[in-house]
């Protein structure tokens, strides 16, 4: 019996505790960033989480696997000398009882252009914004957000 004792503990000790905790649930998106009239050298993709910067880096314009934490707030805001700066907006809030199930991978495309030679272009808010949308129950662009941006813009 004690030699059974023994066996559990090292065992115990040995498994990793992670293999115990639930799981966090993460939303798998892919996004790219296309510079047109130029190369991707010098491009930035800062993304905040919450308010906070998690990441800034240059992009090379090919495909990315962003994984993000459900009922969060995201802003990816793609940058590059002399051309216009655009953001997009993910919210990951969804139903609890929705998570266990699988999404679908969203593609999220954003175009950078040249800024006009003739003035600055700014966009002060995002040019899109990607939430979950119970009609499709899955993630889908905001429509009404696109519909008061593009009046907007």
């Amino acid at each position: 019996m004690k030699k059974l004792f023994l066996v559990f503990l090292f065992l115990y000790s040995i498994l990793p505790s992670s293999g115990f905790a639930q799981e966090t649930k993460q939303y798998s998106m892919l996004f790219k960033l296309i510079v047109h009239d130029g190369n991707n050298k010098g491009t930035l993709l800062n993304i905040t989480k919450n308010g906070e910067q998690i990441s800034n880096s240059e992009t090379d314009g090919k495909w990315d696997i962003q994984l993000l934490d459900f009922n969060a707030h995201y802003l990816f805001t793609c940058t590059k000398e002399g051309y216009i700066t655009k953001a997009i907006e993910i919210d990951t809030t969804v139903p609890e009882e929705r998570m266990n199930k699988r999404f679908n991978k969203f593609k999220c495309e954003v175009n950078l252009f040249p800024q006009p030679k003739d003035r600055i272009l700014n966009y002060y808010r995002p040019v899109g914004r990607l939430i979950y949308n119970d009609s499709y129950d899955d993630f889908n662009y905001d429509e009404k957000y696109m519909q008061s941006v593009g009046a907007a813009y």
